[in-house]
Formats: structure tokens, sequence, C-alpha cells
């Protein structure tokens, strides 16, 4: 599914399949690093035909051939860049400028319910969008009295409305795209371009465009990033808990610099301690208590609503901390049976002591990791909360409100509780002489969709030596060798045939899986500043999806977006580095408190998908 989020600062409507019958998570078994080779080898070995997919080649082959400072004429998405939503009109434009220029983008206004302007490179890589105004919608953009709205590309702030920020990029490209439509019928009226010196922008716009003041413009761009994390956490279920727990697995089965190779690693991710001191990473407390005593009662209903999502924030980094410490023993354990099973009794105080030393790594994964930590979950909490009081306006109180969130936290514990008692499965080795593994799971405790029941592969044992070899596209290096710590070399592990969440048949109101795209690069910025992402995973229609909150993707652990996306945020779009999602048409818009936002589809996370297509 794609989501098309308008207001990013607004709780959504979400969508979640359950197959009667089958467990709704499946915790992943414990990886061979045969299994990991045969992910990370299929990962490479795809990056050729996506980048030769259709969709991807028609959007670069459009935009890159277009004249410098120009659009295509308004009309429905062509078929040169894939399956679209019904109805949706897009426009590409290519800008190229000179420092010191700006380009002036004049755009008629279209009765849509969400419309998404955005740049990218000729890669289709979206600059950067969370930090920075890299893409605008609807939502976020001023509507000139004359019925056109009207854009700024420029790497300096014109002090006006309507910014998008180049990053110093000389030249991109441009995707509009219009959803939610009552028809396809285009207008005839041309988008017009005018190049102008960044000092004299003002003169070109119409007399009524607002003014943007430097203050403005860093209030606007801090409620921007929270506001992009809001949205990113919304996507985090429990398969944000069986994703990390997969990519913990890779990381240390090729090590931290190994995957930063293959994967990109980011710069100037804010630490938990930037973003519980950094005033310009938290909520804006005055701007907060002067929304309250706004609205009381609006504030009192938005905290309601929202609390099923702070719970979530906390207690998913609470989980995820159990079971990787559940895991942790389990490989100790399964080595230390290995040593025995061998023959090799002299051996187990060494396995051991390795074991006790990745405790080491565990509590610095659980205190201080920007993305999955228990720190990391309060400081998304606290964020959160300070997004869901300064949007008080757009809730009504009603007694229902306090039913719903008590029914949404009661299954977030019941389905937490089963997760962490199926992880006690990681505790007991395998035999190793077993070929096969014996699944150990969990019942539902009912035959309601709510109910949530866990499987847990046991592992199987394997000692294979394994190369993973990667594409030049993937990495720099040739090849890398899986090379396990003490810990890892000898587990034991399962077949990767067991996925990490499962389809359904009946669906229910919940949050959606977190989702994954392509790695974002990011800009660095001074201490106690958000680093700029400057790409983005790509939507239905192979265009990035930056002109709208997703999951995500991602890749990118959505239990701290501001951290796991490079501190990431945006008005208008994007994805993170541990989280995506797949394409379905959707031709209502999906409507939150305020009936402003859209949802259509989106990739899956790139780690996850590889190792269930390799099953």
């Amino acid at each position: 599914m794609r989501n098309t989020t308008g207001d990013w600062g607004l709780l959504r409507d979400t969508v979640t399949l359950h197959t009667p019958g089958q467990p709704d998570v499946v915790l992943p078994p414990r990886l061979s690093k045969t299994q990991i080779s045969d992910v990370l080898n299929q990962i490479s070995s795809t990056f050729a035909s996506v980048n030769n997919s259709r969709f991807l080649l028609g959007l670069q082959t459009i935009q890159n051939s277009l004249p410098n400072n120009t659009f295509t004429p308004i009309a429905l998405t062509s078929n040169a860049v894939g399956a679209s939503n019904s109805f949706q009109l897009s426009s590409f434009g290519h800008f190229s400028l000179e420092p010191g220029q700006a380009l002036v983008v004049k755009v008629p206004n279209i009765d849509a319910g969400y419309t998404g302007f955005q740049i990218n490179d000729a890669w289709t890589y979206a600059l950067p969008y969370a930090a920075a105004s890299g893409t605008l919608n609807n939502t976020q953009t001023f509507k000139a009295a004359d019925g056109f709205t009207y854009y700024v590309i420029s790497s300096t702030d014109p002090g006006v409305a309507n910014w998008i920020d180049s990053s110093n990029n000389p030249d991109g490209n441009v995707f509009l795209r219009w959803q939610a439509l009552q028809d396809g019928t285009a207008p005839a009226i041309p988008i017009e371009t005018q190049v102008v010196n960044v000092a004299n922008v003002r003169d070109t716009l119409p007399a009524d465009t607002p003014v943007v003041t430097p203050t403005q413009r860093k209030a606007e761009l801090q409620q921007r990033l929270l506001e992009w994390g809001y949205s990113l956490h919304q996507n985090n279920n429990l398969g944000w808990i069986t994703s990390n727990l997969e990519i913990d697995q890779i990381k240390n089965a090729v090590g931290q610099d190994a995957f930063n190779q293959m994967f990109v690693g980011q710069t100037g991710v804010p630490s938990v301690l930037d973003r519980a001191t950094s005033a310009a990473l938290m909520p804006n407390i005055g701007a907060v208590a002067r929304a309250v005593l706004a609205n009381p009662a609006g504030s009192l209903s938005a905290v309601v609503n929202n609390l099923p999502l702070l719970v979530n924030d906390i207690g998913l980094p609470m989980v995820l901390a159990v079971v990787r410490l559940q895991m942790h023993i389990g490989q100790t354990v399964q080595i230390v049976a290995d040593d025995l099973a061998a023959g090799h009794p002299e051996k187990v105080l060494g396995d051991l002591g390795s074991g006790v030393r990745g405790l080491g790594t565990l509590v610095g994964q659980t205190l201080t990791d920007p993305a999955t930590s228990v720190t990391a979950g309060f400081l998304n909490a606290r964020d959160d909360l300070g997004v869901t009081l300064m949007h008080a306006d757009s809730y009504k109180l009603s007694s229902a409100d306090f039913g719903r969130a008590l029914n949404q936290i009661t299954e977030f514990g019941r389905s937490a509780t089963q997760v962490m008692f199926a992880g006690m499965g990681y505790l007991a080795p395998t035999n190793t002489s077993s070929s096969a593994p014996a699944a150990a799971s969990t019942q539902p405790t009912s035959n309601t969709p709510a109910s949530a029941a866990v499987n847990t592969p046991q592992p199987t044992s394997s000692t294979t030596q394994a190369a993973v070899t990667t594409s030049p596209a993937a990495s720099s290096a040739a090849a890398a060798v899986v090379s396990a710590s003490p810990v890892e070399s000898r587990s034991a592990t399962a077949p990767a045939n067991s996925p990490s969440t499962t389809s359904t048949a009946s669906t229910s109101t919940a949050t959606s899986s977190p989702s994954a795209s392509r790695p974002e690069r990011t800009k660095p910025t001074g201490k106690g500043k958000a680093a700029k992402p400057a790409n983005a995973g790509t939507d239905s229609t192979g265009t990035p999806s930056t002109g709208e909150a997703s999951a995500p993707g991602s890749d990118t652990d959505a239990s701290a977006s501001t951290a796991s996306t490079g501190s990431s945020k945006a008005h208008g779009g994007g994805t993170r580095s541990s989280q995506n999602r797949p394409t379905t048409k959707n031709d209502k818009p999906n409507t939150g408190p305020s009936g402003r936002s859209t949802t259509h589809g989106q990739g899956e996370r790139t780690v996850r998908a590889a190792s269930s297509s390799s099953n």
C-alpha cells in the first residue's frame, strides 16, 4: 500500500491485514551465515533490475529530457512511469540554476484531495525533505487569490512562502502530482516558470504572498521535523520489532562498517543526548502551552486519541530490548551446546565470556541507540505529545474516545506480552543433529481479528562459512565475507523462509508495519542540528515518495524517526532508512480528524523483502 499523507501532524486511518487461523506476527529465526549471505546476495542482484525497471527508467527519461526550467503539460500520469492512482494528474519539470538564482513556478490550482510538489536528482533520489523544505503538499502551501500557487525553487531562502529548498543542488527534477480527484480532467492552463535573482523574488509574486522572516522559517522547519517524526511513528507496530531483529543479525554478521558500505550509513544523526538537550530538536514549550490554554477541551481529546501512539512509542523499544536479550542469551546457549556436542568443553568458558561481553552492546542499544533505544522511545513520545497538542483544534472531545483508546492500549499490552512470551523460544538450544527446525508458537487467545498470535521458529545449527558478494551499486567493495562475532560464529539458525509478517484476509484499523526505502544520504550539519536526508524511496509511480509521509519508509527505524532518518522530517513527504511499503489503489481520501489526508500505498523494507523473496 502507498500512504499519501497531507497534514503530517494529524492521526490518520491505518489498515492492518489479518489471515484467519494464522499468527499475526512471526518472530524471525536466528539466521545462519548462509542465510544472511543469501539475503545480501539477492539484494545485490536485484539492484540492476530495479534501476532498470520500466517506471524508474520512464520517469528518468521524461524528466532528464526536458529543457531547463520547463514543465510538461498537466495530464493523466503517463504509463511510462507505471501504474498510478485512478485519475492522478502529473507534471514533470526540470530546473537548472546559477548561484543566487531562483525559479518561480506558477501552477494553476486544481481541486484535489492531495497535491504534492517535490524535487529530486537525476536518479530520482529525493532532495532533503525532512529538515529542509524539499517538498510541499497542499496542506503546507499558500494559494494566491489569483487562482495559482507560486513555488520558489532556490538554495537560498527567498523569505517568502512556498520555498522549495534545493539544498545547494544546481539542477534537478520536479514531480508535481494531484490525487483524489473527481475525474481525470486536466486544466488547459499551462505551468509557467521564470528565472529571477533570489533578491528579486518578492517582486515577481502576487502582493498577498506571505513574507517569512528567518525566525519564522526556523520555527517552521522545527515543527516540520517534529511532525515528520509523528507521522512516521504511526507506522510502527510489532513488525518494527521483527524488522530490527532481522537487521541486528545482518549487522552482527557482516560488521557495522560493511553494513554501512552496502546500505549507506547516515552521518550527523543526533544522539539521544542531543535530542534531550537541544531546543531545536524538541517541541517549543511556549507554543504548546499556548495551544493548550486556547483549547483545553480539544487538547484533552487530542491526548486521549493519541495515548495509544504514545504507549506504542515507549512500549515497542521496551519489548524489542527484551526480545533482543532473549535472542542473545539463546545464541550464547546454542554456542555452548555446540561446543559440548562437538567435544570441545575447553571452549565453553571463552564463549560464555563473549556472551557476557555482548551484554554491553545490548545495554548500549537499550539506552543510547538513536533509533531503537528505550530512551529514544520516551523522546519520541515527548515530541509526539507536543505535535498532538499543537493540533488541538483538529480534535473534538467525545466519550467514545476514552473507550477506543483503552481498547487499543489493552490490545497492545496483550500482543506485546505474547511477543515476549514467544521470544522465550530463542532461549532453548536445538538438537544440533536435527536438520529441520521445530516451531514453538503461542496460539490466539480468541477468534477476534484483534487477537495476536506469535510464532517463534526454532533455530537450526549451521557452521557454514559464507561469502557475501555485492554489486558496485550496492557497495564499493567487491565482496564481503561474513565474519560473525564469537557469540554468533557458531550460532544455530532456522531456514530463512519464515516471514516476519503475514498476509491478510480480514482488515481492521491499526498501525501499519514499518517501511524502508533506499538509504537516505545526509548532509552534515552543525552540532545539535538535524541532518538533512538527501533521498528517499519511490512510490508506486516510480517517483520519490517524499511528497507525502510514508513509512516509510524508510529504512531507518521508526522508533526514533528524527534520529533514524538523520533526524529527517518534512512537510510534504518522505521515507526513512528502516521502513517501507507496497502499492495499491485507493481512490478515496484517508481522512484523520481534519479530513485533509489521503491514503494510497508504497514499497517494502529492502532487507525484509529480500529475506522473504529468497525463501
